[in-house]
């Protein structure tokens, strides 16, 4: 052995000796190591085994025909020889050069027959570029030029062959001016020049003539670089510019004016930006794919916005070291999603990442190093290439990321945020689920499923070489590969996914789940099923034992186990039960498949699988893996023991008392209600079919025999039509016809309109047969349509009730209880004005004149000459309202609303008092509501207190008109929607006044007393009064109402009086829209005491008033207002109570 070693030893030394050098490089070689002082640092015996170690000169030799030559140099010497041209062009083999700190003539770069060099700090500079560039360049480098120069570099000088030219001084100095000189002559001929890097360049000149692949600019600022050129820079392919620092910035929108034919296909900036004043649109770059702008200054955007319109060819974008707003930055990132790579980070976008929703739309984006809060949402797991670092997110990462964190880079992308899904060291994944397909007729391998990763090239497979694509795959869940072998002749494959540190063994054929073992728990709840061909997807499994699922709680190749759904106690442990394996699955056309493997296994030990020998399935029977034998299976496994046992000799079951059918699954149940003695019961699913007339699921529904008609419906509780509104019936033929509203005439009789609904013609002609009466009096019809009816009546006075019937239907009337009254031309005034000396009678309108001594609806009350106590009044959170003067009150609701049959009786009443719910109200200050619903009906109404700030605010109400003073409360009362129960129906609004006091030491306490000596119907307004401690409370009724736009009369009602209390009734007739206008007032009466032991005996009017109009739209409104006047009697209004509310 040890004669072997020591001739393969000789063999070397002898292969080393014979590196014979070419005679004229030695001899060259000598001449140039000598003039350069560098003799010495070689065996001039063997110059092409010189030492390669960076510090030292290094010759590099290449075998020609057993003839070695000099082919690289690299020089570095402090002598002070001037190298020429002819010093290195001499070795005819020499291709590379690289040159530390030497001197050079001027004509060092003509004729060079060298194809790449690279030149270290020469000396001088100026010589290298003081002749024209020639012979057979490349590429030439120079670098670390040391400052401060100045040089002008020629562009004709360096044309030639060159593919690269570099020149790179030691650092970037804003006193380094080097000037690029365009002498390429005629302008209009294009030139092709090297691809150019260029450190410390003072400008750009006029390059529209010059063709480059590469233009690298790297100033100190901008200020050291001229950019008036830059839309001369057509013909450049790849421009690049770098500012060290950013004391000037630079106007980007400069790059939008290059011509649009340019051919620029990577556009490269470091620097500051300048705010732009509008939106740069850079899509005359149609050749651009790779941008980037960094470090630009916190300027460069518009409100927040990127101000850039992007081409539509680009596929790598970079902006850095920006500041931009979070909603706006994703609205741009959006805009441009197709772009391959994105880099957006520092930029300091602090924005809601939760909100981000990726959708398939980025590919590589990193929006690291901003101010994102937030989650990460998992649509983000389609992206090849997430990086989020430093950021500010939280909660927990999605785990298709968290899975392949055992690769170091890509946890990094992660790191500086708050998740809490990310530990030191990483868990392995369990949520990487697997499966892969083979298409023998494409060759294609598709591995598909969870969290299996983001690069193909992490996805390796053992023991055959299969290469996934790396171009066309969908991150996490598909991947491809072109296998030219069947890999299903190996029945699996071991895959590892490096990033994950873990290794699946997959099926790559489609077979159901084999099972070897199933082992029961004890006690009994998980089966575990051993064997192979079962997958990692838990979700693909359905396990039914006996009629019972099993939920599948872990899986892979080798088995599953599965939780039963049902408790140990409803299974027989010594039974043998069948168990059913579905698995869904995909065929190599992606079309889901179901793959089934029945075994019967016991539930109180351990079963092993046998297969039959036989086929089963030819004698209509199955497999009882138990013992490889073929049974007769029981249809459904007879629902399960508790329903039914299977003789498996047969395949009958023999069911348990409560169950019936051939697989024991269906109850024997009763029918519901035993079918109400209406039908018959189906025992065996408890259905009941029912006898003729006779509905529901126990037959206790009744059937209509008539049609109900007008879109009316059956009440099958008791078997007749509900009809809707307007009809009624047995069929809901007949119109329930109704009066909103009547035009009288005088008390000599005439014309009378009377407006409502009265059906349609097409009704059984009904318009022709309704006959009107007024009180006695027949009104004989004249003209009648859908809405109205015209009719005559004699003479006569007073108030009558209007009663209309149709001859078709005369059990069917409506009763206008007190809606017709006669006009008198001449009106009467209330108590006839008291006296002559009090006042006099306006005869037209019904009002009394005072003297200027009295005043009062009857002037029956003397002016006020002294100081009367104040009348407070305040609302609570009920809705009440008081008025309070001295220790006397007086409180005013609206108590009830009544629905009036056309008899008169009453047909259901809602209470109001009490029952309102505070409504905040934030944009009107004087205004406070409350509201409350009618129970069982559609009714909402609204109750409203309202300020009057103003000096004074004027009413009108039909042909009456009334001022409110400032420091009024106005109340209103709006009720919407109101559902009558018939419309021959009318609404009657209920308010009750009463008086009392809080002491008994008053010496002005009197007996209350209430007067309604002037309810008159025949007046234009009506009259109430409570008196009580010398003050009286007085309420007018304006006996007209507005009805459906008409003004018509209105009739008021005494429901109660006594001595402290009067509860009054407006009858509103049955309208679409109503209005009524009361009003109250208090006064203090003449023998008021404003001492005790004193008495003025005057009677002294308090003007505060509380007036009450009515609306109906589809409703009815009611407002109630409260005045006063400040210049004789204060109220103090609880602002205090009122705010609170606010």
């Amino acid at each position: 052995m040890f004669k072997y070693i020591c001739l393969i030893f000789i063999l070397i030394l002898c292969s080393v000796k014979s590196q014979i050098l070419d005679a004229n490089d030695k001899s060259n070689l000598d001449l140039l190591l000598t003039n350069l002082n560098l003799i010495s640092q070689f065996d001039k015996t063997s110059y092409c085994n010189s030492p390669k170690t960076e510090s030292n000169s290094i010759i590099e030799c290449q075998n020609f025909n057993n003839v070695y030559y000099v082919s690289s140099l690299t020089l570095n010497t402090t002598s002070s020889y001037l190298l020429k041209a002819n010093d290195i062009n001499v070795f005819t083999k020499l291709s590379k050069a690289k040159l530390y700190n030497l001197n050079f003539s001027d004509d060092f770069l003509n004729n060079q027959t060298l194809v790449s060099i690279e030149i270290y700090n020469p000396h001088p500079i100026e010589s290298l570029f003081s002749s024209i560039v020639s012979g057979t360049f490349v590429e030439i480098g120079i670098y670390d030029v040391k400052s401060p120069i100045t040089l002008d570099i020629h562009l004709s000088y360096i044309k030639g062959n060159l593919n690269s030219f570099t020149l790179q001084t030691d650092r970037l100095d804003p006193l380094n001016s080097i000037t690029l000189i365009n002498d390429l002559l005629p302008m209009t001929q294009v030139n092709q020049i090297p691809n150019m890097e260029i450190d410390n360049l003072k400008s750009i000149p006029d390059m529209s003539n010059i063709k480059s692949k590469s233009l690298f600019m790297n100033s100190f600022t901008e200020s050291t670089l001229g950019l008036n050129n830059l839309n001369t820079l057509s013909h450049i392919s790849s421009v690049t510019i770098k500012f060290a620092t950013s004391t000037k910035p630079t106007d980007f929108n400069q790059f939008s004016s290059i011509p649009i034919n340019n051919e620029i296909s990577l556009l490269d900036f470091t620097g500051a930006l300048s705010k732009p004043t509008s939106i740069i649109n850079l899509s005359n770059l149609t050749n651009l794919g790779q941008f980037s702008i960094k470090s630009i200054s916190n300027n460069f955007n518009i409100d927040g916005s990127v101000p850039l319109i992007l081409p539509a060819n680009i596929n790598t974008l970079t902006i850095n070291n920006g500041l931009f707003d979070g909603d706006k930055s994703i609205e741009f990132l959006l805009t441009n999603s197709k772009i391959p790579s994105i880099d957006f980070s520092n930029n300091s976008i602090d924005s809601n990442f939760t909100n981000w929703i990726n959708n398939n739309k980025f590919s590589t984006i990193n929006i690291g190093n901003n101010k994102l809060y937030g989650n990460v949402n998992p649509s983000w797991c389609s992206a090849k290439n997430l990086i989020i670092s430093n950021n500010k997110l939280s909660g927990e990462l999605p785990t298709c990321f968290t899975c392949h964190f055992q690769a170091s880079f890509i946890k990094s992308n992660f790191i500086g945020n708050d998740f809490t899904n990310i530990e030191t060291p990483q868990p392995l994944c369990t949520t990487l689920i697997p499966n892969l397909r083979y298409d023998t007729s494409t060759k294609i391998l598709t591995l598909y499923g969870k969290d299996l990763g983001f690069d193909p090239k992490q996805i390796k497979t053992k023991d055959v070489s299969i290469d996934f694509d790396d171009k066309n795959y969908v991150p996490s869940e598909f991947f491809t590969a072109i296998y030219n072998d069947d890999p299903s002749a190996l029945q699996f494959l071991d895959i590892t996914f490096t990033t994950a540190a873990q290794t699946y063994r997959v099926s790559t054929v489609q077979n159901p789940p084999l099972v070897t073992k199933i082992v029961p728990s004890n006690p009994l709840n998980t089966l575990s099923f051993e064997g192979s061909f079962f997958n990692y997807n838990k979700s693909s499994f359905s396990v039914k034992v006996g009629t019972n699922y099993c939920v599948v709680t872990s899986a892979t190749f080798y088995g599953i186990v599965c939780t039963l759904s049902n408790p140990s106690s409803s299974y027989d442990p010594n039974a043998i039960v069948s168990v059913t394996i579905n698995v869904e699955d995909y065929t190599k056309d992606y079309k889901l498949t179901v793959l089934t493997t029945n075994v019967y296994t016991y539930l109180n030990k351990t079963s092993t699988v046998t297969d039959c020998t036989t086929n089963c399935t030819s004698q209509g029977k199955v497999c009882n893996t138990l013992d490889g034998v073929c049974i007769k299976e029981c249809p459904n496994h007879c629902s399960g023991p508790s329903h039914g046992t299977c003789d498996i000799n047969t395949g009958e079951c023999s069911c348990t008392s409560k169950f019936l059918g051939d697989d024991c699954l269906t109850p024997a149940v009763p029918c519901p209600n035993d079918c109400s003695n209406a039908g018959s019961c189906n025992k065996a699913n408890g259905v009941c079919t029912c006898i003729a007339n006779r509905l529901g699921l126990d037959c206790s529904g009744i059937d209509c025999t008539n049609t109900c008609e007008h879109s009316s419906t059956c009440d099958t509780t008791i078997g007749v039509c509900k009809c809707v509104p307007n009809y009624q019936g047995s069929n809901c033929t007949i119109p329930s016809h109704y009066i909103t509203s009547v035009i009288p005439c005088t008390i000599d009789g005439g014309e009378v309109s009377i407006n409502g609904w009265f059906g349609n013609d097409q009704d059984n002609h009904l318009l022709t047969s309704y006959i009107v009466k007024i009180g006695t009096l027949p009104c004989t019809v004249s003209a009648i349509n859908t809405t109205t009816i015209t009719c005559n009546v004699g003479a006569g006075t007073g108030t009558k009730n209007i009663i209309i019937t149709n001859s078709l239907y005369p059990t069917i009337f409506f009763n206008g209880v007190g809606l017709f009254n006669y006009q008198n031309p001449i009106k009467t005034c209330p108590n006839s004005c008291t006296s002559a000396t009090n006042g006099k009678c306006n005869t037209v309108t019904g009002d009394c004149q005072c003297n200027d001594a009295y005043t009062g609806f009857d002037c029956s009350t003397l002016k006020s000459t002294t100081t009367t106590p104040p009348t407070n009044s305040s609302v609570d959170t009920s809705g009440n309202t008081t008025l309070s003067n001295q220790y006397t009150t007086y409180e005013i609701s609206i108590i009830e609303l009544n629905e009036i049959s056309f008899d008169g009786s009453l047909v259901i009443s809602y209470p109001l008092y009490k029952n309102w719910s505070f409504m905040k109200n934030n944009t009107d200050l004087n205004t406070f509501r409350f509201n409350q619903t009618l129970k069982n009906n559609t009714c909402t109404i609204i109750y409203t207190v309202e300020e009057i700030k103003s000096n004074e605010k004027s009413f009108t109400f039909g042909m009456a008109s009334f001022t409110l003073k400032k420091g009024a409360i106005k109340l209103s009362v709006l009720i919407k929607d109101y559902q009558y129960q018939s419309t021959l129906n009318t609404l009657q609004l209920v308010f009750y006044s009463t008086s009392g006091n809080d002491v008994e030491t008053d010496c002005n306490q009197q007996e209350s007393l209430t007067d309604t000596t002037n309810v008159d119907n025949q007046q234009l307004s009506s009259y109430i009064q409570i008196t009580k401690n010398s003050k009286k409370l007085v309420g007018r009724f304006i006996n007209q109402v507005i009805a459906d736009s008409r003004s018509t009369f209105m009739s008021s009602t005494i429901i109660k009086n006594d001595d402290s209390s009067i509860t009054l009734g407006l009858n509103l007739p049955h309208c679409n829209e109503c209005l009524i206008d009361p009003d109250f007032s208090v006064l203090v009466t003449d023998d008021f005491q404003d001492s005790c032991g004193k008495s003025t005996r005057n009677k002294w009017v308090v003007p505060v008033a509380v007036v009450i109009p009515v609306v109906t739209i589809a409703a009815i409104i009611v407002i109630v207002s409260i005045l006063y006047r400040k210049n004789r009697i204060g109220i103090k209004v609880f602002k205090t109570k009122l705010k609170s509310l606010r």
